[in-house]
Order: C-alpha cells, then structure tokens, then sequence
C-alpha cells in the first residue's frame, strides 16, 4: 500500500511540474506565463514603463494555416514618465488629457487577438524577452506572418491629484485618459 501511495504521490507531482506550455482543452493550446517588462506607447509615444505577464492560446483548428491566437496581458504594472499623457495628443480620444507627471503607478490587463499564418509547433520555446513577434515565431517558425485585428487594454491609476485615473486603449476607440493635468 505505501508502494501505491508513493507512486500516486510521485505521479502527481509530476503532472504538477509539466512544462507552462499545455492543452488547455482538446482543441486549444495554452504557453505562459512569460513575464515581460518595457516602454508603453500610446498616440504620443512613450508614456510609462510597464512589467506584465502574458500568456499565449492558440485555436488548434486552423482554416488552411491560418491560426486564431489570444494574447493574454495580466498582473500588468506602470508607472509614468513625465510628458504627454496617453491620451494628450489623441486627436480622436472623447477625453484628452493632457501631460502625466513622472512616478505615477498604477494596473492594467488586456488581449490582442492575433491571426496567425504558419505551421504550429507544440515544442517551440520563447525565451526572455519574450514579445508577441518572438513568440509567433518560436511556435510557428520565423516566415510565419502575423496581423492584429483586435486589442483591448484597460489602465486604472488611484494616485491623488490626477484629473483622469482610467483609460482604455482599443482598436474600436480609446476612452478616458491618464493624467495629471
């Protein structure tokens, strides 16, 4: 019996060591977390620096090579540089803001829908840093071809003295702003 047991034991504790790329159901593959760090960008350029994880789902039933992937963005941190705040100069933002002071902190999540033309590999490996074109290619090859016809991004600040403290970054229009003044 404790032969049985430690073998159940032993088993289990290897499924739980499996490697962060799996099936996430019978038609769809799931690799991540990978945590990533860099500039954040907006209409005005670089606004803060950000540190996120991103996690990666994969449709398995492609349509001739072509594949549906979701970029998932969670646990996502910023904090400001002193300049145009993300919405200052958006001409077609409802609520420009205006500039953002240094050192203001804050969260965010999002996705991006990606499409993706290649041939996927279960066994490619992204290795740190770990953006959205080297993980396409780690998985499906670098001639894979990729386009972005959807992204969401919600951004949330609580410090005090802001005269916007929420923003969201889409592709059907962004709404609100980080700012200062």
């Amino acid at each position: 019996m404790k032969k049985i047991l430690a073998a159940m034991t032993a088993a289990l504790m290897m499924v739980a060591l499996v490697s962060s790329a799996a099936l996430a159901s019978p038609n769809t593959f799931k690799a991540g977390p990978y945590l990533s760090a860099g500039p954040d960008s907006s209409a005005c350029g670089n606004w803060a620096n950000d540190t996120y994880n991103r996690t990666f789902t994969v449709n398995l039933t492609p349509n001739a090579g072509t594949y549906n992937v979701v970029e998932k963005f969670s646990q996502g941190n910023f904090t400001t540089i002193a300049g145009d705040s993300p919405s200052g100069c958006d001409v077609n933002s409802p609520d420009p803001g205006g500039k953002i002071k240094a050192g203001v902190s804050g969260t965010f999540n999002g996705t991006l829908t990606i499409v993706v033309i290649g041939t996927f590999d279960p066994n490619g490996s992204c290795s740190s840093p770990c953006t959205t074109a080297t993980w396409v290619a780690a998985f499906f090859g670098s001639s894979a071809t990729y386009t972005i016809p959807a992204f969401s991004f919600q951004y949330n600040a609580s410090a005090k003295g802001l005269t916007f403290h929420q923003w969201t970054n889409a592709n059907t229009g962004n709404i609100g702003d980080i700012a200062s003044s």
